[in-house]
């Protein structure tokens, strides 16, 4: 088993895109801040920039895309998860997603 850490940036921006590697497969990831509900989502798309599954909510401790893997095989198949990076964070917010988590890929 192989644990990655992702990158993730927001220090003065409300969206952007990042290409990885996840598996074996390369993947766009599109992170924006949700003004009118307050949260973080992401869209996946595949290496051709075909969207996967768009909205979804950045929450920590729980495989991301676990609820999606059974309707779009495309998808990776390890565990992406979001988690806090020490016991005092108290929650996501538009300005700590960077420095207070990580988002770590977990293969398979």
């Amino acid at each position: 088993m192989t644990v990655y850490e992702l990158p993730l940036y927001c220090d003065q921006t409300a969206r952007w895109t990042s290409k990885m590697d996840l598996g074996k497969d390369r993947f766009m990831l599109y992170f924006s801040w949700n003004s009118r509900c307050n949260y973080w989502e992401f869209s996946i798309y595949d290496n051709d920039e075909k969207l996967l599954v768009g909205g979804i909510r950045l929450v920590t401790m729980i495989d991301l895309l676990d609820e999606y893997k059974n309707f779009i095989p495309k998808l990776p198949s390890g565990i992406l998860q979001l988690v806090p990076r020490n016991d005092a964070v108290v929650g996501i917010t538009r300005k700590n997603l960077n420095t207070d988590y990580s988002l770590i890929y977990v293969e398979k």
